[in-house]
């Protein structure tokens, strides 16, 4: 009777698991499928956006050694503004106010900083919303930031940005949910 009650038990637990659970909105988060063409993750984009972005020259390359895969993917500054942004290629669609669950993992030299930015716009095409979360200093472990944002009630589209101001960090295992209320 307890083996019977303890397996009851553990499938009540893994099923109420596996219904808490909720879709990643990023594609490739784990950096694992690769665009040949390109030679960096497949389904993201990298550009350099400041005052000297036009003159400025970033690349993501594969490393091998992810956190929970074979590869992470390491954003490279050469030239122009530190300021270095990463993200999925596509911008995704919503109907109005929502909140969203970023998360991501990241480590590099203890002289880089990194953060999340939020972009919404209406659907003229117009700026809505735009947020950021906390810088945070990368250091030689992997460390994970949550940034959780609000999109305001005439949003359209949507896109995040992992931000980077220096040279050689490691992102990995990138999260991008919709909260849904309870």
């Amino acid at each position: 009777m307890r083996r019977l009650m303890s397996v009851t038990l553990a499938g009540v637990l893994w099923t109420a698991a596996a219904w808490a659970q909720t879709e990643n909105l990023a594609k490739n988060p784990g950096f694992e499928v690769v665009d040949e063409a390109q030679k960096m993750p497949k389904d993201w984009q990298v550009a350099v956006w400041s005052s000297d972005a036009p003159t400025g020259k970033a690349a993501v390359e594969l490393a091998e050694g992810g956190r929970t895969g074979k590869f992470a993917a390491k954003v490279r500054w050469f030239e122009g503004s530190k300021n270095v942004v990463f993200w999925p290629a596509l911008t995704r669609e919503i109907k109005g106010a929502g909140k969203f669950r970023l998360s991501f993992w990241f480590k590099g030299p203890n002289t880089v900083t990194v953060y999340a930015s939020g972009y919404t716009q209406d659907t003229a095409r117009k700026d809505v919303d735009y947020v950021h979360s906390k810088q945070a200093q990368a250091s030689e472990t992997w460390q994970q930031t949550v940034f959780e944002f609000q999109t305001s009630a005439n949003a359209q589209t949507f896109n995040v940005f992992l931000r980077v101001n220096g040279d050689g960090v490691l992102f990995d295992d990138v999260s991008l949910e919709e909260i849904k209320a309870k």
